[in-house]
């Protein structure tokens, strides 16, 4: 049996929700990337300050957490607009 055509109202609410996601995801890695680089450039310190390295590897641990947390948010706010058949179809084309 197809599934039920996505229909307008479930378009805009899904770009929406990709929007809302690419977005958060966008501030997340960069601010991901902003800490490699820090950690990164403490191997041209004179002297290394244990505390700041492990205070960078628990905000870097921190913003793959919100990124983690941010897909599942996502996911979660997609099941409750798209039936589950619709949502296996979009999937099977990548979305």
């Amino acid at each position: 049996r197809e599934p039920e055509p996505v229909t307008p109202e479930q378009w805009d609410q899904v770009r929406g929700l990709v929007r809302e996601r690419l977005e958060k995801m966008a501030d997340l890695w960069a601010q991901r990337m902003k800490l490699q680089i820090k950690l990164a450039g403490l191997r041209w310190d004179k002297e290394i300050d244990p505390q700041k390295v492990k205070d960078l590897f628990v905000k870097r641990a921190e913003a793959n957490a919100e990124m983690f947390l941010t897909s599942l948010d996502y996911l979660r706010k997609l099941k409750g607009v798209l039936t589950q058949e619709q949502l296996k179809k979009l999937e099977a084309q990548g979305l």
